[in-house]
């Protein structure tokens, strides 16, 4: 992926951004250092490069015209489109549809079999989503924790809170059919009061906590309100917590108490997927052989 950064050494002095300059894409990255692969543009609809044209499409043509094989985020589709098939040339676009085809033929995406194309797409994608979520979900915090909530399960002190989905999502349902558990969600924490659910989990000593995180972007904690924090910051310290973020690993810095857990785990989506392999590694004790991609501090 380019990024809308500036490289004047490459531009005589001038300040355009990568995305839409041939030195960088053509000269440099498939040139000079033999790239051959899809090159995907920064987002065509962030304001460092989406107020530089007033025609609509000339952004896109000028992006595919770098280089640019997949347009990202791009605001003028149809306008995008015309300018690009009008000033392009076959042999130029040519090039774009066979890197696409070549990467998604390395996916798997054209394998034959008797399901329709449509089914044979989603199922490339779930396969290949299903690798990513079992090499890259990460234990950041314990050790062996299997046995923890077994023993809980069987006392019947175990429960299950998930924060901003409903209980019914595939991570307890995956971990429902092995054990037993009671199951609780808080769906939206405006205005709430967590006394009366604090109440209830009075009674159990272990919990799985979900948090499905509601924003990738950091502003406003992630979208993570004020009393959702509170909650966290009163039960982490009260119970053995074996804790999942299923988001952007950014927002356990804003997790009070996380400390506390006696486990955190990373999982970095929230596609069924990550949730059936997530659950799945923790009732098998799995290897987890992700690694944090960033630091975080969440030693507060």
């Amino acid at each position: 992926m380019i990024g809308h950064l500036a490289v004047p050494a490459l531009h005589n002095g001038a300040h355009t951004s990568a995305t839409l300059s041939k030195v960088v894409i053509e000269d440099l990255l498939r040139k000079r250092l033999n790239y051959d692969g899809l090159v995907i543009s920064d987002a065509l609809n962030m304001h460092s490069v989406s107020k530089l044209y007033e025609t609509k499409g000339q952004l896109e043509w000028e992006a595919f015209n770098a280089g640019n094989d997949v347009l990202c985020f791009a605001e003028n589709v149809p306008e995008g489109i015309a300018a690009i098939v009008q000033n392009g040339t076959e042999a130029r676009i040519e090039e774009s549809y066979n890197r696409i085809i070549k990467c998604k033929t390395k996916a798997g995406l054209f394998n034959t079999t008797p399901e329709s194309d449509t089914a044979l797409d989603f199922k490339a994608a779930d396969d290949l989503n299903l690798k990513i979520a079992q090499h890259c979900i990460t234990k950041v915090k314990g050790e062996a924790i299997n046995q923890t909530f077994l023993d809980a399960s069987k006392k019947r002190t175990l429960a299950t809170i998930s924060i901003y989905k409903d209980r019914n999502n595939a991570f307890i349902e995956t971990l429902g059919k092995s054990i037993a558990l009671s199951n609780y969600c808080i769906e939206n924490g405006k205005g709430l009061d967590h006394k009366p659910l604090t109440k209830e989990l009075a009674s159990y000593d272990t919990l799985i906590i979900a948090l499905f995180v509601p924003k990738a972007k950091p502003q406003n904690n992630f979208d993570i309100e004020p009393e959702i924090i509170h909650f966290f910051e009163e039960m982490l310290p009260s119970k053995k917590c074996i804790f999942h973020l299923f988001g952007n690993p950014y927002a356990l810095s804003v997790i009070k108490n996380l400390v506390s857990s006696d486990d955190i785990i990373q999982v970095y989506q929230d596609f069924d997927s990550f949730q059936i392999t997530a659950a799945n590694m923790l009732l098998e004790d799995g290897n987890y052989t992700g690694t944090m991609p960033v630091s975080i501090n969440f030693d507060k």
